[in-house]
């Protein structure tokens, strides 16, 4: 199986989902909340990227955890109704990679 991390965009670029997928779970409208439903009708469409692919559910998991707490830290609003992660264990990943794929998803860019 292909796991995955994904993150679903307002047509503008800013990310208001982050999501773990198999098959095309990422690119799937059935099953999501009323606050995904609501960001996107509001913001007429979305765009998806697909983050990261993963050898295991628990390390696309894991991933998911990170880039939802990311964001949260940031006060950055997400439709995510959970912190992810189903509470799978694996992964752990350093403050440098956190920081690298915060910077990553909201568009820094460390130009020193």
């Amino acid at each position: 199986m292909n796991f995955y991390t994904y993150a679903h965009y307002t047509p503008g670029g800013k990310v208001f989902y982050i999501g773990k997928g198999v098959d095309d779970r990422a690119f799937s409208f059935s099953d999501r909340s009323h606050a995904w439903k609501r960001a996107v009708k509001q913001n007429k469409g979305l765009k998806i990227e697909i983050l990261a692919n993963w050898n295991t559910e628990i390390e696309a998991f894991e991933h998911e955890k990170v880039l939802i707490d990311c964001f949260v830290d940031m006060k950055h609003p997400l439709a995510n109704k959970t912190k992810g992660g189903k509470g799978a264990y694996g992964v752990v990943f350093t403050e440098k990679r956190k920081q690298y794929i915060k910077n990553k998803l909201t568009g820094y860019r460390d130009w020193e």
